[in-house]
C-alpha cells in the first residue's frame, strides 16, 4: 500500500514536471513581441544635447513647456535652459551662504524650481 502511493506520487511529480517544461524556439524564429501604435501624436520641439550636465530636470521641464506653447497655438519657442539653470545656481548659491555652508549645491535640481526661477526672472 505504501509503496502504490509513492509510485503514484512519482508519476505525479514526473508528469508535472514534464508540462512545466518551456517551449523550445528556433533559431530563425523571433519570439513576438510588443507591438505599439501611435494613438495620438502632438508636436514637439526637437531634443537637445544637454551634454555632460546635470540640469536634465531644466531640459525636461523647458521641453514640457516649449510643448505646451505648441499645443496651445502660441507658436514654436526655443527657450534658454541655461538661463533658468544660472539663475537658479545663484539662488542655490545665496541660500547656501544664508545656511552657513549647508544649503544644496550639488548637481541637479527639482521641475518646480523652473517655475520659481520663472516667477522671479522672467525669461
Amino acid at each position: 500500500m505504501k509503496s502504490k502511493v509513492i509510485s503514484i506520487f512519482l508519476i505525479a511529480i514526473l508528469c508535472l514536471n514534464a508540462s512545466a517544461q518551456r517551449k523550445k524556439v528556433k533559431k530563425d524564429e523571433q519570439p513576438e513581441g510588443y507591438k505599439f501604435t501611435t494613438v495620438v501624436s502632438l508636436k514637439t520641439t526637437p531634443v537637445k544635447n544637454q551634454s555632460r550636465t546635470g540640469t536634465c530636470w531644466c531640459f525636461a521641464t523647458t521641453s514640457f513647456f516649449e510643448s505646451e506653447l505648441i499645443r496651445m497655438g502660441k507658436g514654436e519657442y526655443d527657450l534658454s535652459e541655461m538661463f533658468i539653470v544660472r539663475n537658479n545656481y545663484i539662488d542655490r548659491l545665496q541660500d547656501n551662504y544664508l545656511r552657513r555652508g549647508r544649503g544644496n549645491l550639488g548637481p541637479g535640481s527639482l521641475a518646480h524650481d523652473w517655475n520659481e526661477v520663472f516667477s522671479e526672472y522672467g525669461m
